[in-house]
């Protein structure tokens, strides 16, 4: 039946063009991640009635409003690069649901030649001559409903051109590890 399922979720991905995020197999359920509201495909397995109890964000997290699907779940945004004391940057949003343990995050600054927004970030240093300018890896520990980093600190990065920024991040929620999502943020032409 789970097959079957699957199945059907690959046709329907064709057809209506969503794009699956990710998928997550339990031995009781096949839960799909799809662009939009969280959905739960498929049916329990093993012949049980029970629920499907694996809940998965279809889409990060962008709000403090909970995503209401029983299980916490973490998202994260990126800004546009801005000017801001002296230099560029961009900052990374981070909104949790309470019970998220930790967040662990890459966020990158790349300068471009030209603007790669909309395109797959494969293809930002090839085809755009994006050069990475700056990485802040790190990690909140029971990360608060909202929280804020930034790539770099402020004043530090300078150039003209076209600035992107990217966050790649995962959360741990009950000693499981979700992820690995990827926030990119759009291009601005800057000079600082």
């Amino acid at each position: 039946m789970g097959s079957r399922v699957f199945k059907l979720l690959l046709v329907a991905t064709v057809v209506t063009g969503l794009s699956v995020c990710s998928l997550v197999m339990s031995p009781f359920s096949v839960v799909a991640q799809v662009a939009g509201p969280s959905v739960a495909v498929g049916t329990p397995m093993l012949g049980s009635s029970a629920p499907i109890g694996l809940c998965v964000p279809a889409a990060p997290k962008t709000t403090n409003t909970p995503l209401g699907c029983g299980s916490p779940t973490c998202g994260g945004t990126m800004d546009n690069p801005h000017y801001s004391s002296g230099g560029i940057l961009a900052k990374a949003h981070f909104y949790c649901d309470p019970g998220v343990t930790s967040v662990s995050y890459i966020l990158y600054l790349f300068k471009c030649g030209s603007d790669p927004t909309g395109h797959p970030e494969s293809t930002w240093e090839s085809q755009y001559g994006c050069e990475m300018q700056y990485v802040v890896p790190g990690g909140i520990s029971s990360p608060p409903e909202s929280s804020t980093r930034y790539v770099p600190a402020a004043g530090v990065a300078h150039g003209t051109g076209w600035w992107i920024a990217c966050n790649a991040y995962s959360y741990v929620v009950a000693g499981v590890e979700y992820g690995s999502f990827l926030s990119p943020s759009k291009g601005a032409y800057l000079s600082a």
